[in-house]
């Protein structure tokens, strides 16, 4: 994927989700809104399983 098309997609789905972006905001959006953003099945997933593992602290990032 090109830097120019990442950066559309992000701003898309930042514009979407609005601040702030929160797992649970993640894990609540319906897949083809965010399809709609340009996203991958593929990436959908991977961000979703991220939000998961985030909203059930299996993640902290502060702990990296």
């Amino acid at each position: 994927m090109s830097v120019k098309a990442a950066r559309t997609i992000y701003t898309k789905v930042v514009d979407f989700l609005k601040d702030p972006i929160t797992p649970k905001k993640i894990l609540k959006v319906d897949t083809e809104k965010l399809r709609k953003c340009g996203l991958s099945y593929s990436k959908i997933g991977y961000v979703k399983d991220l939000a998961e593992k985030v909203e059930k602290k299996e993640l902290v990032f502060g702990e990296l």
